[in-house]
């Protein structure tokens, strides 16, 4: 789930938000998709339900709002929705159509529909084979981000830490933090987006690259590695990982990955210690208008068995926005608080010399 939360000043009026979403429609077709067929044969259509507009109460800024758990529906639909509260604004969309660059350029139709601008729009469904078939995920697993075992009791949850500090080498010094406040080597993912420059694709065309990153390695060699494996074609090379799963019916898979990554998490190892996503700087004023003016944003991290620490980076006027989210079992007992009072000091300190843009 990609979930963009824009907080400001005011409240946006839903009968502007209800003709914007009806007048980018036309132009995005992914958001009323729906997925027909199954197996092999399971395709795209652009016949499904429209994207929802609901208004809420509450501090949509907060974990745990019943207004950021609602399910999107890839098979009955929605798959895109946007939420009205008090001083917020969030754009969800489902992660099976929209990776974040899609969901931002849909938020850029929006705001020029809320303000009377041309609407750019984006191609549906137009999803290249990968470049290579041979990616192969690294054997083995490793330390989680959080030095405790899986309890089922406590839920999926993420906290947010507003940073004044720079945006170079933000990646690089974020996976090197980590690893130093864990005291373990990690593993690290880190999404790419797969686009040529401009394009403005409907889909979900997000590789990433895994980073193996040792304890008190200096951030230059750890962003040295990692511009090596970006360059590496790695991440085209991953979306061709499940391949051999297109005559699996997909709650078969869904089943299987559960359960071999909640035995992992029990055991305290993962495929991969964490993700890190940088979103890049953004506009926060994205959704001025209909009553509503914002001056901060950020995305909500989304952990999963498979992904049990998703940290998301995003920059703006003010300042950088550092979200941490853990999986089901893992951020209980003030561990979630914790690691994100950790990263945001050692993202907060300065830049030693060596590290890159």
């Amino acid at each position: 789930m990609n979930q963009l939360v824009v907080q400001g000043e005011g409240t946006a009026a839903p009968e502007a938000w209800a003709r914007a979403l009806a007048e980018v429609l036309p132009s995005w077709p992914a958001a009323r998709a729906r997925l027909r067929g199954v197996v092999a044969f399971a395709r795209w259509s652009a016949d499904g339900v429209p994207p929802r507009l609901s208004v809420v109460d509450g501090d949509l800024g907060m974990p745990g709002h019943p207004g950021l758990d609602r399910p999107l529906d890839p098979l009955a639909g929605p798959v895109v929705e946007v939420v009205l509260g008090p001083r917020h604004v969030v754009l969800r969309s489902h992660h099976a159509l929209f990776d974040g660059r899609a969901a931002w350029a849909l938020a850029e139709d929006l705001q020029a529909a809320l303000s009377g601008r041309p609407i750019r729009g984006a191609r549906f469904a137009d999803v290249r084979e990968p470049a290579a078939r041979d990616w192969k995920e690294p054997s083995g697993t490793v330390a989680l981000a959080v030095g405790a075992s899986a309890d089922e009791h406590t839920p999926a949850t993420w906290t947010r830490r507003s940073l004044a500090t720079s945006t170079r080498g933000l990646v690089p010094r974020l996976a090197v933090a980590l690893s130093r406040w864990r005291a373990e080597p990690l593993r690290l993912s880190v999404p790419v987006d797969l686009r040529e420059p401009g394009e403005r694709v409907a889909a979900n065309l997000t590789g990433f690259v895994r980073v193996a990153v040792g304890v008190g390695e200096a951030v230059a060699d750890v962003d040295l590695r990692l511009r090596a494996s970006l360059a590496s074609g790695e991440a085209r090379a991953s979306l061709g990982a499940a391949d051999g799963l297109r005559h699996v019916p997909l709650w078969c898979i869904s089943a299987l990955g559960s359960r071999s990554a909640c035995a992992e998490l029990a055991a305290g190892r993962a495929r991969a210690s964490a993700a890190i996503s940088n979103l890049g700087r953004q506009d926060a004023s994205v959704f001025d208008g209909a009553g509503f003016a914002g001056h901060a944003l950020w995305w909500i991290p989304p952990t999963s068995p498979g992904s049990p620490c998703f940290l998301t980076l995003t920059g703006h006027a003010r300042g950088v926005e550092l979200c941490v989210g853990l999986a089901a079992g893992l951020g209980g007992d003030g561990r979630l608080d914790g690691l994100a009072d950790g990263l945001a000091a050692a993202l907060s300190t300065p830049l030693q010399e060596g590290s890159s843009e």
